[in-house]
């Protein structure tokens, strides 16, 4: 649910249009993420991946104690980073 919901905060983000953050992924959630996807290309993974570490120093700020697992959570979306970029070459 956190996923989709910093997906959300995303796309509002980039595609300057008013998104609900409910968590659930509806036609809204699909249809700005398309046109993300058609206007930004890569762009649009990066800034999403952006919002996710951007989650994750937030978490790591309210429970100090979560820092043990910055490095692998950062490392994963590397990952998914990496691979976003393999698949739309």
């Amino acid at each position: 649910m956190a996923a989709v919901q910093t997906l959300q905060l995303a796309l509002e983000w980039l595609t300057k249009r008013r998104i609900v953050s409910d968590g659930r992924i509806g036609p809204e959630t699909i249809a700005a993420a398309e046109s993300a996807w058609r206007e930004y290309g890569d762009l649009a993974l990066s800034v999403y991946l952006t919002f996710r570490a951007q989650r994750y120093i937030r978490l790591v700020e309210q429970r100090p104690p979560s820092v043990k697992f910055l490095r692998g959570w950062l490392l994963r979306l590397f990952k998914v980073q990496a691979a976003g970029l393999r698949e739309a070459a």
